[in-house]
């Protein structure tokens, strides 16, 4: 069950880190800059759907989803981290920057 728990968190890592990096690229049309590859928002548009279909997200020109969405993560990492203790150390290792 610890391998499941492991996997499960290093795809939850995955996803972080391209929702990261789909934040990060989101700010690029600010610098007159049009940028955002289609495999990222190919992943990244259904999750978002799925808490914008739960919630309202938009406040003006400001989109929380995907900050809701990372705080979702992270929880979840976690939790999974905290069942599977005794993996901790090398998840935290892979993950660098969890808490």
């Amino acid at each position: 069950m610890e391998i499941f728990f492991s996997v499960v968190v290093i795809l939850l890592i995955i996803i972080k880190n391209i929702l990261f990096i789909d934040i990060i690229l989101s700010w690029l049309p600010l610098i007159w800059l049009n940028f955002r590859p289609k495999f990222i928002s190919d992943i990244m548009e259904p999750i978002y759907k799925l808490v914008k279909d739960k919630i309202p997200t938009t406040i003006w020109p400001i989109e929380f989803a995907p900050i809701i969405i990372y705080i979702i993560i992270i929880f979840f990492i976690w939790v999974l981290i905290q069942l599977t203790w005794t993996n901790y150390i090398k998840l935290a290792e892979l993950n660098n920057i969890l808490f």
